[in-house]
């Protein structure tokens, strides 16, 4: 006990002599004739995204704070820290902040059954993992519960959340998945690594249609570099991302190791930053060299469809049935069976019409066979692969359409993707309010209006530059960038 005991003190002392090295601005301390906030502490139990989990919980409330205006908000995951009341007590005196409450929150922990027992703790769980399951549990239980106490704005515009490490994932994972909620992110020491997927986020903010959202990223060249892979790396791997997609960004690096001495300094620049020109709304990148910006209209997004595309069904065309079936049906005559393929859910034309694309509700691939003469199949393959949502077995695909480029739109839970004739996914729309998307298909005038059917059944369109392939009129795209 005494060793592990002095190896702890060691090691607080070694965070500390770091943390010196980072020197603090006036921001971060005390000031005379300041008004400071107060903070209330308790215990939260999450009863459905994370049922059975205990966490502290702190709500921080500033001193100019008025029940009678909504105020905004600023999460923080592992509890805050970072001097962040201290800070916030200065930078709202001085109107470099709005008038914000903060929730800080500890990651859950499902307490031991008992005394010989170990909890499950679910920091990594919750944190780590790149979907949208920690903003639904900060939506539909935190944010509610705060609320019965507290005006808090409804607006994303007027929310900000936060973190370190995993933390930084969580609050990166929160506004790039739901910025109809969050839109202000800081990360500090970012664990952008492959923990359980979030290496992948550098690629996917390039693919992704741009969001409204700002963040401020900070990170140490000194920080770790272990089995799941190195953080200098992922942080910029993800800032190269965002530069790309012309994210607004700010990326500040230090030399420090993985500790909070770097962020606990810079946290009021992060404020500043992510805060500035409030209450103007953040706005989504426009000047982009993303390939989706080819496809969409900027601008416009997803709207309820006037008319329902999927009622009428085009003449001859592959169908699908609930038994892994494709069949053919000609214009005139009987359908016939021309392949099976597990859970295959969609089938289309290439523009040429000389290729049947399969997709599959289970597997991660679109099967790709060339028509032959009479409508038989040959030459089968696993071809275009698809992006999978983290935590997930299934992929979910759907219906899919092709334009008149060759760019074949597939509709699946992560999203509209948009895969290039060599099988790879250049672009992702997000999916529209009514959920996972189901089907796809291009109608209306010029055929140039996407429409998606969702899980819940709403049909939905939005315009694009592109124009989609006539089934009734072959066409030959230029061949694919190898």
């Amino acid at each position: 006990m005494k060793r592990l005991l002095f190896i702890a003190t060691t090691l607080g002392l070694t965070a500390l002599a770091r943390a010196q090295s980072f020197p603090l601005t006036p921001d971060s301390e005390r000031q005379a004739g300041v008004p400071q906030g107060r903070v209330e502490s308790g215990q939260f139990t999450s009863k459905k995204w994370f049922p059975g989990t205990q966490r502290e919980l702190k709500v921080y409330v500033p001193a100019q704070y008025d029940p009678n205006k909504p105020a905004c908000v600023l999460i923080m995951q592992d509890g805050g820290g970072y001097r962040i009341e201290t800070v916030l007590d200065n930078l709202i005196a001085k109107g470099e902040v709005p008038v914000t409450i903060g929730i800080f929150l500890t990651p859950g922990v499902v307490p031991a059954r008992d005394n010989k027992s170990l909890p499950r703790y679910n920091r990594s769980f919750e944190y780590d993992s790149p979907t949208d399951t920690y903003a639904k549990f900060l939506l539909d239980e935190v944010l509610p519960e705060v609320s019965k106490k507290y005006n808090l704005s409804q607006n994303p515009n007027d929310r900000a959340i936060a973190g370190a490490s995993s933390g930084g994932i969580a609050a990166f994972t929160a506004a790039f998945f739901r910025p109809d909620a969050f839109r202000r992110v800081i990360s500090f020491i970012g664990s952008y690594t492959d923990l359980r997927g979030a290496t992948n986020y550098g690629p996917l903010v390039r693919k992704f249609e741009p969001k409204p959202i700002r963040v401020f990223l900070q990170e140490g060249r000194n920080d770790q570099d272990i089995y799941s892979g190195s953080w200098p790396i992922g942080n910029t791997d993800l800032e190269a991302g965002l530069t790309f997609a012309r994210y607004e960004h700010q990326m500040v690096w230090g030399e420090g190791r993985h500790d909070g001495g770097h962020g606990t300094a810079v946290m009021p620049e992060a404020l500043k930053f992510i805060w500035k020109g409030w209450p103007a709304p953040i706005e989504t990148p426009k000047e982009t060299p993303q390939p989706v910006m080819r496809w969409i209209v900027p601008g416009e997004g997803w709207r309820k469809a006037s008319t329902n595309p999927f009622a009428t069904l085009e003449k001859p065309r592959y169908v699908t049935d609930l038994k892994d079936r494709v069949w053919f049906q000609p214009l005139k005559g009987k359908r016939k069976m021309v392949a099976q393929f597990e859970g295959a859910s969609g089938a289309t034309l290439t523009p040429d019409q000389s290729l049947l694309l399969v997709s599959s509700r289970v597997g991660r691939y679109v099967r790709s066979y060339q028509v032959q003469q009479g409508g038989s199949l040959g030459f089968a393959q696993d071809y275009h692969e698809v992006y999978v949502p983290w935590g997930m077995a299934r992929s979910e695909a759907g219906g899919m359409a092709c334009d008149t480029g060759g760019w074949l739109y597939l509709s699946s839970a992560f999203g509209v993707q948009v895969l290039d004739q060599a099988g790879r996914v250049n672009g992702i729309l997000v999916n529209p309010p009514g959920g996972s998307s189901l089907d796809v298909k291009f109608g209306g005038e010029g055929r140039k209006m996407l429409f998606v059917r969702c899980v819940d059944g709403s049909v939905w369109e939005r315009p694009m530059r592109v124009v989609g392939a006539d089934p009734e009129l072959p066409s030959k795209p230029d061949g694919p960038r190898l």
